[in-house]
């Protein structure tokens, strides 16, 4: 089974690789939901890790109902991606309706080339699920990101075991959402899932944010490497 971690930064990128993961997801602006990282960050998290990275195509924070100026970014954002050596890349695009655009996650899987392709949680606020399955597996996808449409994993492991079920082998399902030490044998136990997906984090106060001035930059997030490595320990001693 692949642990997947998100990370943020190349010492994110460093701790997850120790804690035993399998797979890294890269972005930033993760307290938004994760946005597009620069290709700079991408360099340097290449170099700090031999493990698989996902990139996050998300060229802003809110939701997914793209203008053509920004869609033609994520375009070219996964075609540079390609070129600087990820791994694959992750996105998703919905209608006004919140249904999935199949044409344009179709051009950017096409714009993926070799890469492989995840749709992000985009898909936990279409309105159909099981349809949104199939239109994705339409668009050439390979793998989703889901919490079973909740905020939480625990509670979203009936639709999960549905949507794995409707999946039928076309796409891997990624359950995601509080994966934690605590959890983790639950959601294996009723899912048996290829991958599971999680990003524990801690907040982080740089003490530049705010020195004797009445202004605030506010706090940054690291991953927090011993529940990484607690998930993965679990994880390890079920297979």
């Amino acid at each position: 089974m692949i642990v997947e971690v998100v990370g943020c930064s190349p010492m994110d990128c460093e701790a997850i690789e120790r804690a035993g993961a399998d797979r890294i997801e890269l972005c930033a602006g993760i307290v938004a939901g994760g946005v597009t990282p620069s290709a700079g960050l991408f360099k340097t998290a290449r170099a700090a890790t031999s493990l698989p990275i996902m990139v996050m195509v998300r060229p802003r924070e809110g939701g997914f109902l793209y203008s053509d100026q920004e869609f033609k970014s994520m375009v070219e954002d996964v075609l540079t991606f390609g070129e600087l050596g990820a791994d694959g890349v992750v996105f998703g695009v919905l209608l006004e309706n919140g249904a999935m655009d199949v044409e344009r996650m179709s051009r950017l899987q096409m714009a993926a080339g070799s890469m492989k392709t995840m749709c992000h949680r985009a898909f936990d606020v279409t309105p159909d699920p099981v349809q949104a399955i199939q239109d994705l597996v339409s668009a050439g996808i390979d793998r989703v990101l889901s919490s079973g449409q909740t905020t939480s994993i625990v509670e979203g492991l009936p639709t999960l075991a549905k949507l794995i079920s409707a999946a039928d082998g076309q796409i891997e399902v990624q359950p995601c959402e509080g994966i934690r030490p605590e959890n983790v044998a639950s959601v294996v136990s009723a899912l048996m899932p290829q991958c599971i997906h999680f990003g524990p984090f801690v907040n982080i106060w740089d003490p530049t944010s705010k020195l004797d001035k009445p202004v605030n930059y506010g706090h940054h997030v690291e991953v927090e490497e011993a529940c990484i490595r607690g998930v993965v320990e679990i994880v390890r001693s079920l297979e």
